[in-house]
């Protein structure tokens, strides 16, 4: 795991975003194998770790960037999804309203993100099973519309956090890699382009 940025290493972005206390900051520090705290300080504006992974027989650094879930913070959070690769949005399955929130997140990424990115949709606190109100149906049919995957977790017992997070980096590489292979084509295609132009101008 890092702490600094290695600038040798190929970075990518993912964004996490959620209403306020769905525990997205507990899912980060679990994952990164920190203890559960069940009192946790609500993040404010945005906070941002470093893990580096192999993918592919490569070292890749991943940013993982944990973004505050106050409507006040939502025109910074929007500039995050701009130039993420991959974005976990996280609702509360003890709370039907922060279900609704990942929708509204989820129409602000189709119109912020610039290239597109990687999506997948977290259902947490499933340690809470007792005061559950979202059905896991919901999650489901939810994600299936959007055409994502989705994981049921919870940040306390770890369960389904470490499948969840190896999903979304090998997606957000994936989304990476094409966008970077689309825009080498699109160069080539343009310099071709320009030397039919150059060539034909220089006729007789």
């Amino acid at each position: 795991m890092e702490k600094e940025i290695t600038s040798k290493l190929k970075q990518i972005k993912i964004v996490f975003a959620g209403d306020v206390g769905v525990g997205k900051t507990c899912l980060v520090d679990s994952f990164m194998g920190k203890q559960f705290e069940d009192v946790k300080v609500l993040t404010s504006g945005s906070e941002v770790q470093f893990v580096t992974k192999s993918i592919d027989d490569e070292e890749i650094q991943f940013a993982l960037w944990d973004t505050a879930g106050q409507e006040r913070f939502d025109s910074l959070t929007k500039i995050y999804f701009r130039d993420a690769n991959g974005v976990i949005l996280v609702y509360d399955i003890t709370r039907e309203d922060s279900l609704e929130r990942v929708k509204f997140l989820y129409q602000t990424i189709q119109d912020e993100s610039q290239n597109g990115c990687a999506i997948i949709l977290f259902g947490n606190k499933v340690d809470l099973e007792n005061k559950r109100k979202v059905e896991i149906s919901k999650g489901e049919e939810l994600a299936q519309s959007w055409n994502c995957s989705f994981f049921e977790t919870s940040a306390k017992t770890r369960k389904n956090v470490k499948e969840g997070f190896k999903k979304i980096l090998e997606e957000a590489f994936e989304k990476k890699e094409k966008n970077e292979n689309e825009k080498k084509m699109d160069s080539i295609h343009l310099n071709s382009e320009e030397k039919n132009k150059k060539s034909k101008n220089s006729c007789c």
